[in-house]
């Protein structure tokens, strides 16, 4: 649905002949929207528990490599075709993707009964498909969810691991421009300091499975939220944009290694009947963060200027990230404390 809808969408941007046409279509768009939630979920739903954070690593790189590629071939595109033409094209590609999506993808009906936020060893059977009826059908396992402290927990830090960067991205192209000489061009910089975090972004995301496999999920956070707030601080300091560069692309390095652990996150706190439901509300919150990150970032830059917005973000950050992974590692806890009283039954004393 979200891909022939986002496909039509396209298609009808190169009819369009008026500005309200152009609003409305892009309505429809937005209306229609959620396919990357759909795509998490299904593959959530189909790799096993010990592989999912590799998979969704995967994931997000394509992501971002799309985002990097995409306005280099738009570029091209427009200056062959024109603008019209450019939207037909990439309707054209879309359909093809969301025909891939409707002919050749199956969906497998996973149901776990457990599920526990450190994986161990992969056995057969985390390749077997269990094809029983669920326990909890999807409707109760989503009130389930949101009676959960521990998803609401995990919800609120990716929420607040996800606004720093954000907040430096109207202010890049600017920021950028005042580094440089008068009257020099500053399009090509920018668009090479865009490239250059797309791809450092998508490398650490591809690469982040492997890591979370080896350190642990929590730990892979921790070095990512320290990471991105490190390389923040000091960016608004520079004096040359050579100096800017190297500390946005190491800072996307980290960036991209957290996204992809706030994506893993999720699904490790949640029952099978609801991957689908969380993979939503994270889209929901990357959504919120995307819109205030910039709004407040741009709100800043007016009124203490371009640089001072780097430490800002960054400091916040860590100020707010650091405690935010303390309290949901200790929520996490007694969660699990909690479960494992319950079934080792009512005479059971259980002792920190």
């Amino acid at each position: 649905r979200a891909s022939f809808g986002g496909a039509t969408g396209l298609l009808l941007f190169g009819f369009a002949t008026a500005t309200w046409q152009v609003i409305a279509i892009r309505a429809f768009v937005g209306v229609m929207a959620g396919a990357p939630a759909a795509a998490m979920a299904l593959m959530a739903a189909g790799t096993p528990r010990p592989l999912l954070p590799r998979a969704l690593g995967h994931f997000q790189a394509s992501t971002l490599l799309g985002l990097a590629l995409g306005p280099v071939a738009a570029a091209g595109l427009i200056g062959a075709l024109g603008y019209r033409k450019t939207f037909i094209a990439t309707a054209v590609l879309m359909y093809a993707g969301a025909t891939v999506s409707a002919v050749l993808i199956r969906e497998e009906r996973v149901v776990e009964e457990v599920l526990v936020v450190e994986t161990g060893e992969i056995t057969a059977s985390d390749f077997q498909p269990d094809l029983r009826p669920p326990a909890v059908k999807p409707a109760g396992a989503i009130r389930v969810m949101l009676r959960s402290r521990v998803v609401w927990c995990a919800l609120i830090l990716v929420m607040v691991l996800s606004f720093a960067a954000p907040m430096i991205q109207p202010i890049l192209a600017s920021f950028v421009s005042d580094l440089e000489p008068a009257g020099r061009s500053t399009t090509g910089l920018v668009g090479w300091l865009f490239f250059g975090i797309s791809v450092a972004s998508a490398f650490s995301a591809l690469m982040s499975g492997r890591l979370i496999r080896r350190l642990g999920l929590q730990t892979v956070l921790l070095i990512s939220c320290i990471g991105v707030g490190v390389f923040l601080i000091p960016a608004g300091s520079v004096s040359t944009f050579e100096q800017l560069f190297v500390l946005i692309v190491l800072m996307s390095l980290f960036q991209g290694a957290l996204q992809t652990s706030a994506v893993a996150l999720l699904p490790s706190v949640v029952s099978s009947a609801a991957i689908s439901s969380v993979f939503g509300l994270y889209q929901s919150v990357q959504a919120l963060s995307a819109q205030l990150g910039p709004a407040l970032g741009g709100a800043l830059a007016v009124s203490v200027g371009f640089s001072r917005v780097f430490p800002i973000a960054g400091i916040s950050l860590l100020l707010l990230g650091l405690p935010m992974l303390w309290l949901f590692k200790r929520v996490v806890a007694a969660d699990q404390a909690r479960a494992d009283v319950a079934l080792a039954g009512p005479n059971t004393v259980a002792i920190e």
